[in-house]
This record gives structure tokens, C-alpha cells and sequence, in this order.
């Protein structure tokens, strides 16, 4: 849920901004600033767009807690008609179930580079990654900001399988972010890197054993970026299903 107020926050934000700098650009920048609107905009669809996908998120997971609270009513009104006792949801959910791949994994053991973990409903791989990538950054888009002071962008390129039975996107169906040695983590999005080369924050609809392939972008210390460790989690769970992803080779 607090995902979902940022993203909105966020957007508000900058669609104000965009308002003062249409109103307050002078005329011999009109053709800059129109450009730098346009690359907003796309910011602001990606944004509602995440909006979007975590609230369609938030009524799965509300549907889920309604099928599971659902046996446990019934049980308790069986059990008020008859003498015989009826196990609680409790003993039922206890039942052993497989491991899922990449649970096991942790900030000092993690899944190494090429090797693909289950993340929720997705088959995630980190293919490749450059950890100064600033120069490729500020060379896609004109527009884009460089880093700030004592940072660099750190790009990473993955790939993500979709193994759910209905349809997600990128955006509304996994986060993902990096820590350090600071142990102050990093997000794709606070601060963003800008525009990036094949930028996998994509609203496209993926179905059941489609694969999408591309890179997400954090703003890192130089220091950080030599420990840098990603984890990748659904965005929106009911468990714990952190997988934690080696972005150096081992």
C-alpha cells in the first residue's frame, strides 16, 4: 500500500511540474523545454501505469484473504451444528509444501550471476551487468541529469519469466532494489537514473511463459557499487519471498 501512495505522490508531483514549466519556459527555450515535457510525460505514464498494476495487485491479494478466511468461517459454523471437532485453517495451511527456488538465498550467499530464481510468480536471471554505466545513460537521452555528486548509475540486465495462470506486468508484478556496504538501500525510482538503454520498466501485458529481457538502473556510491548485492521481491505478498541476486561475478 505504501508503494501505491508513493507512486501517486509522485505522480501529482510531477504533473505540477510540468504545469510551471510549460508557463514559465522562455520562448528561446521552447523547443528544450517541450522536449524535456515529452520525457516527462512518459515518467508520468510509467508512473500511473505502476498505479494501475498495484491496484490490480491489492484485489488479488484481498480475493486471496477472502478464499483463505472463507474455510475457516465455514469450519467454525460446522463445528457449532455438531459435536465432532473440525481442524482450524491453521492445521491445514501447516502441511509441508516444496521449497521454492531462490528462498534459500541471502545478501552473503546469493544467487550468482546466469542463474535463474523463482520470484513469486516469475523465473528471474541477472544476465549481465556494468557498474559504471553513466556514460551510456547520459548518451541515451539527451535530457537526462548526470548522477549526483560521488555517484554513478549501475546497470543491470536481466531476464524475467512470467509463470503465473493469468497475466502481469513488470511494473505492477516484481520491485527491485540494491544495497551496499553503507547498508542504505537503493531504489530503481528515488533517485532515478532517467531515461536508460532497454529499459525493462515496461507496462507491455506478459502472459503465462512470456519472457521479457532488459535493464534497470540504480543511482549507487562508488563506494557501494564494488559490494552492490540486488533483491528482487513480488511487490505485493502475503509472505516473505525476497531473493537476493549476485551483481559481480563471483
Amino acid at each position: 500500500m505504501n508503494r501505491v501512495v508513493v507512486s501517486f505522490v509522485t505522480l501529482c508531483t510531477l504533473s505540477a511540474f510540468l504545469a510551471v514549466v510549460w508557463i514559465s519556459a522562455p520562448a528561446n527555450a521552447q523547443d528544450r523545454s517541450e522536449e524535456r515535457i515529452a520525457t516527462l510525460e512518459t515518467q508520468v505514464s510509467r508512473l500511473q501505469d505502476t498505479a494501475d498494476g498495484h491496484g490490480r495487485a491489492i484485489e488479488r491479494l484481498e480475493d486471496q484473504v477472502g478464499e483463505l478466511r472463507a474455510p475457516e468461517n465455514g469450519a467454525r459454523s460446522s463445528h457449532a451444528r455438531s459435536d465432532q471437532p473440525t481442524p482450524t485453517l491453521a492445521a491445514r495451511v501447516d502441511a509441508p509444501t516444496p521449497a521454492a527456488p531462490g528462498l534459500a538465498s541471502t545478501r552473503d550467499n546469493p544467487v550468482p550471476l546466469g542463474q535463474a530464481a523463482q520470484v513469486g510468480d516469475w523465473t528471474v536471471t541477472v544476465l549481465d551487468t556494468v557498474p559504471n554505466g553513466t556514460d551510456a545513460v547520459l548518451t541515451e537521452n539527451d535530457l537526462n541529469d548526470p548522477p549526483r555528486e560521488g555517484r554513478q548509475f549501475f546497470l543491470i540486465t536481466l531476464s524475467a519469466t512470467y509463470k503465473g495462470t493469468e497475466s502481469a506486468t513488470i511494473l505492477g508484478g516484481l520491485t527491485f532494489e540494491a544495497v551496499g556496504a553503507s547498508s542504505v538501500s537503493y531504489t530503481t525510482y528515488d533517485p532515478s537514473c532517467g531515461v536508460i538503454p532497454n529499459d525493462l520498466a515496461t507496462v507491455n501485458e506478459i502472459f503465462p511463459g512470456g519472457t521479457l529481457e532488459g535493464t534497470v538502473c540504480f543511482q549507487v556510491t562508488a563506494e557501494d557499487a564494488d559490494s552492490l548485492v540486488m533483491y528482487v521481491e513480488p511487490s505485493f505478498s502475503l509472505e516473505e519471498q525476497r531473493v537476493w541476486f549476485a551483481v559481480r561475478p563471483a
